[in-house]
């Protein structure tokens, strides 16, 4: 008996997929996207910053049509938007809708991913196909130690951290949400530093996405901040993060409060 088809891309929120659609054409889509918007986002945020005109258009284009593809509507208007405003030189006008615009695209493909799960391949056929072979990842982590991913924008605070913590731990680090999120499709840390306050995607966006894939739900988060102020304190730990460290503070502290978590 034929298996019933699998109409989870009904169930994204901001996609109006038609009814009588081509499932096959649409999952097909579904995964391109997947593959390419953290890519695109990335492109789209140093183009912007460079003021790489041509490139920006470009690469705009490509994320619209994409978008167009899995017809996430409402995101396209945006992109078309921030587009026509670009080509016209209203950079003002669009300078707070660029950022907000990178993350739904990040966002919206990890939702894509948690919704597609690993049940779709065999959607259209009598009996499930053999399984590919996937190449096995290279192990990230030294024997007896345990891996930790550090995202931060500021080179100089990456450099600082892994310094201070190669002797005991594998240390990774990246300098945005979209590099993090590229760098989990092949590996599991054993728990994060992550920055808050970063261009494109925040601390705290990047901490939704993470805890809403299985393999991360429960991975200590531990938040670098440096404002010490009790509200901004109180955001971090309300927010899911396990615990925080003051950037200015020093390095004993940090060192502390990973061993709290990675003993």
């Amino acid at each position: 008996m034929k298996k019933e088809k699998n109409e989870y891309f009904f169930r994204i929120e901001g996609l109006l997929v038609p009814r009588k659609c081509d499932y096959k054409r649409m999952d097909g889509c579904i995964v391109r996207y997947i593959e390419l918007a953290p890519k695109l986002a990335r492109e789209l945020e140093q183009t912007f910053k460079l003021r790489s005109h041509a490139y920006f258009i470009s690469t705009m284009e490509t994320a619209i049509s994409l978008l167009s593809d899995v017809h996430a509507r409402y995101m396209v208007k945006e992109g078309q938007a921030i587009l026509n405003a670009y080509k016209y030189n209203r950079v003002s006008q669009m300078r707070n809708k660029v950022e907000p615009f990178i993350v739904e695209m990040v966002a919206l493909a990890e939702e894509m991913r948690l919704a597609r799960g690993d049940s779709v391949d065999a959607m259209y056929c009598d009996e499930p196909p053999e399984p590919e072979a996937v190449p096995e990842a290279e192990p990230v982590a030294e024997p007896g130690k345990k891996v930790i991913l550090a995202v931060d924008d500021m080179p100089e605070i990456l450099a600082s951290i892994c310094m201070s913590l190669k002797k005991h731990y594998t240390v990774h680090g990246v300098a945005s949400g979209m590099e993090a999120l590229t760098f989990l499709q092949n590996n599991k840390p054993d728990l994060f530093l992550l920055d808050i306050e970063m261009p494109a995607m925040d601390g705290y966006e990047l901490l939704r996405l993470l805890r809403a894939r299985e393999e991360h739900a429960q991975t200590p988060v531990i938040f670098l901040t440096s404002n010490s102020t009790r509200e901004h304190v109180m955001k971090a730990i309300l927010a899911g993060g396990n615990d925080y460290v003051i950037k200015t503070g020093r390095q004993a502290a940090l060192k502390e409060k990973i061993g709290k978590y990675l003993h």
